[in-house]
């Protein structure tokens, strides 16, 4: 019966790493012939895992296959302020449901952090399956990408914003997504080449690097940076030759300049696509330096306001409702209700996910996820274990470039299978081997 739900478990998170690719294909397929088009929608599918997650957990804590961590407190606390908050919400069903086409309410949460506690009992040979699983659905994202961005056509979904298309969102909807999903596979391969020096890692580095750039999502990208600068950091500190990290460093720059100039060119020429600079990484490097710059007087130039996409004024702008729901928020993915909104735009997010978190939850609720996220940090860069280190890059970079992100449906799954994953591995060679040695005296 264990070793059966142990199997249950490891394919019900396989089965949610290839759902939304796996509808992607098919409906690429068989879209001539009206087939999957009402097929389940990916947060239908998270709630059906509930009932399977909780089973999942609960048989463990009774069969002692696992213990209560530090890690499952705050994941308890955190449902237990989730149910408080939708209690007391501006809207409660869009708490409990979520927004229209962000479905990130109480449910969706609830089947992160099952996903969390469930991947935490994934035995290392899993977790290394399930890294495999992650790089070949990022090669199909990939693939996705450079139809969206090259080939387009009538059964590909391409991304739109005031008739930019050039921007690739893979199977994630938008390529912010996209972008973020892009940094969570960057931190497993990047590390993987680094630590055991195979060019497959290198190569699958190079293919998540230019789907990044497909998706031109600045945020992300300028995480890559922070990222590869801690990895320089971490590996002197744990006396890694740096060597492979300049191969990296090099080949990203070259790749970052043909990429991008290439796609512009094809896109411009093919398509007649007109390109945004401030929708593209190098218009933005171009705007960031240009904040640094003494003021040309010119019309077009770059203020805060209205730098990265409007971002810091949308902060500017929470940052006034926060007092009134600084305790217990206006309700699980009630910001658009809050907000003020303008006539010219809707605004149903913060672009800042601990800012969406501290007005939608509240500062309990926000307190509780960034010690969860701090002792996972800790934890991490003490380990010694390689594969730690892997997973741990991977869950830095998302971290970081949440900063300038929102949570999406599609990509916040895969981060919380992840961690999950690396508060287990943390657990085993920390605590287990203490269990040990306290019995050997």
């Amino acid at each position: 019966m264990e070793k059966a739900i142990q199997k249950i478990n490891f394919i019900s998170i396989c089965f949610l790493i290839i759902y939304t690719p796996l509808i992607y294909f098919l409906k690429l397929i068989f879209s001539p012939f009206k087939i999957l088009n009402g097929f389940l929608y990916f947060y239908e599918i998270l709630y059906l895992f509930i009932p399977i997650g909780i089973f999942i957990y609960v048989y463990n804590l009774i069969k002692k296959n696992i213990k209560i961590t530090k890690y499952d407190i705050f994941i308890y606390i955190l449902i237990i302020l989730g149910i408080i908050v939708t209690i007391n919400a501006v809207d409660v069903k869009t708490s409990i449901y979520g927004a229209y086409l962000r479905n990130e309410g109480l449910l969706s949460l609830l089947s992160y952090y099952l996903l969390f506690l469930n991947s935490r009992s994934l035995k290392e040979k899993e977790i290394k399956k399930i890294i495999n699983i992650l790089f070949i659905v990022g090669i199909f994202q990939f693939i996705y990408s450079f139809l969206q961005v090259f080939v387009r056509g009538e059964y590909v979904e391409t991304f739109s914003l005031e008739n930019i298309n050039y921007m690739a969102s893979g199977f994630s909807g938008n390529p912010n997504m996209l972008g973020s999903y892009c940094i969570l596979l960057l931190g497993i391969s990047i590390m993987y080449y680094l630590i055991y020096h195979s060019k497959k890692y290198l190569i699958l580095s190079v293919i998540f690097y230019i789907n990044l750039i497909f998706a031109q999502s600045t945020g992300p990208f300028f995480t890559l940076i922070f990222l590869l600068i801690f990895i320089i950091i971490f590996l002197h500190k744990k006396n890694i030759d740096l060597k492979k990290v300049y191969i990296i460093l090099s080949l990203f720059f070259v790749t970052f300049i043909l990429v991008s100039n290439v796609t512009e060119f094809y896109v411009s020429k093919v398509f007649n696509d007109k390109i945004e600079k401030s929708y593209t990484i190098k218009g933005d490097i171009l705007n960031t330096l240009s904040l640094f710059s003494n003021s040309s007087g010119n019309d077009n130039e770059v203020t805060i306001d209205n730098y990265g996409s409007g971002r810091f004024t949308i902060w500017k702008n929470t940052m006034k409702i926060v007092p009134k729901y600084f305790w217990l928020g206006s309700g699980i993915d009630n910001f658009g209700y809050v907000y003020k909104q303008s006539v010219d735009s809707y605004c149903d997010k913060a672009h800042n996910e601990y800012l969406q978190i501290l007005v939608t939850e509240g500062i309990f609720t926000l307190i509780t996820y960034l010690s969860l996220l701090f002792n996972l940090f800790i934890d991490g860069i003490k380990s010694k274990n390689k594969l730690v280190w892997v997973l741990l890059m991977s869950f830095i970079g998302y971290a970081v470039q949440a900063f300038l992100n929102i949570s999406s449906v599609l990509v916040a799954p895969i981060y919380f299978i992840i961690i999950g994953m690396l508060s287990g591995l943390i657990y085993k060679d920390k605590y287990i081997k203490m269990e040990v040695k306290n019995d050997n005296i």
